[in-house]
């Protein structure tokens, strides 16, 4: 039985992030997210106010995911995930176990649902994918970046290049611990940075990596003086 994992000492962290944290452990654990795949959280759709809670860009496939805490209503949920199965192959909402009855009469079968609570996450309600053509993945890139964009493939490396940075942060933290943090997190929210900014962000993500390895060096210090 899959375990929830404890994120360390972050047990104050908000509700919101403990369970973005808590679905970026499951994917993982489940072999849904691949080495090098794309994760970004709080992605913005474009012409919209909408963001999607976490966007996962594979190299075939785009989906978006819902996240609904114990703390949140649902009152909205039937506009967002129609907002995004415009542009994501699929949709899945991520809610606390309590909301899942409601959830389901909100939403069509087409979208997939995920519970979580202390103990577990369980697949509910199995949806659908639905391949995008390549017009609705263009519109997920800016308009300026849109001329070179022949097919959805071309989309979807375009998104994956632009937060290439992203992606090998990422990557180098999970490789030094088990489960997700706060360090993961802030490394998959991280928009590309522009040139004017390009160092500022650059030392943010370099100072994230230092403090994790730093951080890992001191534990192994430690170990090895117990023994």
């Amino acid at each position: 039985m899959e375990r929830a994992p404890t994120h360390g000492a972050q047990i104050n962290v908000k509700p919101e992030i403990r369970a973005k944290l808590r679905l970026i452990d499951h994917l993982i654990a489940t072999q849904r997210l691949a080495e090098g795949d794309l994760l970004i959280s709080e992605f913005r759709l474009p012409n919209k106010k909408r963001r999607v809670d976490l966007a996962l860009f594979t190299t075939s496939r785009a989906i978006a995911f819902e996240i609904k805490t114990e703390g949140d209503n649902l009152s909205r949920l039937s506009e967002q995930v129609k907002d995004l199965s415009t542009h994501f192959d699929k949709v899945i909402v991520f809610c606390a176990h309590k909301h899942y009855n409601n959830a389901k009469k909100l939403v069509s079968k087409s979208i997939e649902i995920w519970s979580y609570n202390d103990k577990k996450t369980k697949l509910l309600q199995r949806g659908r994918s639905n391949i995008k053509n390549t017009k609705a993945i263009i519109e997920l890139l800016p308009k300026y970046e849109r001329h070179t964009i022949k097919n959805r493939n071309d989309a979807l490396n375009k998104i994956r290049k632009k937060f290439r940075k992203n992606i090998e942060l990422f990557w180098k933290i999970r490789s030094q611990k088990k489960n997700c943090d706060l360090k993961d997190l802030i490394s998959i929210s991280r928009t590309p940075p522009k040139d004017q900014t390009k160092k500022t962000s650059d030392d943010l993500w370099t100072s994230i990596i230092e403090d994790q390895s730093s951080q890992s060096s001191s534990e192994s210090i430690s170990d090895n003086s117990s023994s």
